[in-house]
């Protein structure tokens, strides 16, 4: 299967998915991602080469004292035997046992019988011993067979068929209260046949391959209807219609590959809030738009978005406050449009080359920041837009467009009409060369674009552009 493909007459562009380094929950950025930790990107240059297999399990030992109290000498206390009765020739009183001690809690004594002339023995009281702590070990839910199948019954220790599929881990995970973590074993490629149950309850998706060529119809392949919810590191091919649909609040996809899709990646008007695309994800090959943002506040960072066969982004009339940071984007129709309605939308430190049109088409939106981006080799005007739709028009870049590098607005005092170096455009590496004027050419934003350097940038200003030259 190739893993990206052009439209026909453009070569296809072969994207190597950015060495991010970042793990889900560890995003370290200044505009409230809400995560700490640090990446590293690279350009386009190198290629993709065979797909990644889906994620190996993490080495779990289930049920080990570690993870949670068991009755066991070592985690739970053992009760005591109870205290005998009295004897009937004595009438002695009988004691109850003593309680164990226990970590999780410790049972009653039992209580002394009595003896025929006996007073009964007292029962003896538990201890409060405190209970082990349980915790739920990563990869509780494992996928161990490519078949797209669902069988009744099916649990994570007793799955049946061939193994536990993708479809019943999210079936056991929608059935259960509390996040779940669904991973994959080594080698694993879903053969996805049908539409994947909804997700509808928190849960952290890690890794995995999923082929959906086997679909057939304009089905989607899986919609996300519950947060807090998070997939990182998934590939997802072929979906014939849209691959993935957020319609819930609080959802973050990192790291994975979208490819080869009949329709867009979606965020729907239904996720309200907490949507973060990125980063590290790399989503091409869509035969329409391949992202469209139709809520407000969505973050969309440190992305690769590749031969669109319409836009690259797609913000909506719905959207504000839509956030545009440090995505790389090529091959589409045109780099980013915005649909009339949409608002106070954030694009900064983008690269966006070899649109077939516009880079920017603004249109009838408003109160767009547009800062620290390079626009380079797009078929017409790098941006489209009047002065009246710009909040901020700035510290842009400009090189190699087919029309001007702002039709209808007045660029900016610091903006440069010069070619950026990339390091091999014609091999889709858009990283700088040194001595690029992009270097050290931005305007500070607040925002972290050294990702493993200290602060939030190398040098004395920032990069214009998606990547931080070092």
């Amino acid at each position: 299967m190739p893993i990206l493909g052009g439209r026909p007459g453009h070569r296809s562009l072969v994207v190597a998915t950015i060495a991010c380094g970042w793990a889900f929950s560890a995003c370290r950025y200044g505009y409230e991602i809400g995560m700490d930790g640090q990446g590293s990107q690279n350009g386009l240059g190198a290629a993709a080469g065979d797909r990644a297999q889906g994620g190996a399990p993490p080495d779990v030992d289930d049920n080990e004292s570690g993870a949670g109290g068991l009755d066991e000498t070592t985690t739970g206390g053992v009760t005591t035997e109870a205290g005998s009765g009295g004897t009937s020739t004595s009438g002695g009183t009988a004691t109850g046992g003593a309680a164990g001690s226990s970590d999780s809690g410790g049972s009653s004594g039992a209580g002394g019988s009595t003896g025929p002339a006996g007073s009964a023995g007292t029962a003896g009281s538990a201890s409060a011993g405190s209970a082990g702590a349980g915790g739920t070990a990563a990869g509780d839910l494992i996928v161990s067979t490519n078949a797209d199948e669902s069988d009744a019954g099916a649990t994570a220790v007793m799955p049946g068929g061939t193994g536990l599929s993708l479809r019943e881990a999210i079936t056991i995970a929608n059935a259960t209260a509390g996040t779940q973590t669904i991973t994959f074993q080594d080698g694993i490629v879903v053969a996805q046949s049908n539409v994947l149950p909804t997700i509808t309850e928190s849960v952290t998706i890690l890794g995995g391959v999923v082929d959906a060529a086997a679909m057939s119809g304009a089905k989607n392949c899986l919609v996300i209807a519950a947060g807090p919810t998070v997939i990182d590191g998934l590939e997802l091919y072929a979906c014939p219609n849209k691959p993935l649909s957020i319609a819930a609040s609080d959802v973050q996809i990192t790291r994975c590959k979208v490819q080869q899709s009949g329709a867009m990646f979606e965020v729907s008007s239904s996720a309200s809030s907490g949507t973060i695309i990125g980063p590290g994800n790399s989503i091409s090959g869509a035969n329409g738009h391949c992202l469209t943002i139709n809520n407000s506040d969505t973050l969309v960072v440190d992305n690769v978005i590749a031969d669109c066969g319409a836009d690259g982004v797609l913000v909506s009339g719905n959207s504000v406050g839509t956030r545009l940071i440090g995505n790389l984007i090529v091959g589409a129709n045109v780099g980013i449009a915005m649909a009339p309605g949409a608002a106070g939308t954030v694009m900064w430190h983008n690269t966006i080359a070899s649109s077939w049109l516009f880079g920017i088409d603004i249109g009838q939106s408003s109160g767009n920041d547009l800062r620290n981006n390079v626009l380079a080799f797009n078929g017409t005007d790098a941006v489209s837009g009047t002065d009246s739709k710009f909040s901020q028009q700035d510290y842009n870049l400009f090189f190699g467009n087919g029309g001007d590098a702002c039709n209808g607005c007045t660029l900016g005092v610091s903006s440069l009409l010069l070619d950026p170096s990339f390091v091999d455009a014609s091999a889709d590496d858009y990283a700088l060369r040194t001595g690029s004027p992009a270097i050290d050419a931005g305007t500070p934003l607040g925002v972290d674009r050294n990702q493993a350097g200290a602060g939030d940038f190398d040098g004395s200003a920032p990069d214009i552009g998606y990547l931080e030259q070092r």
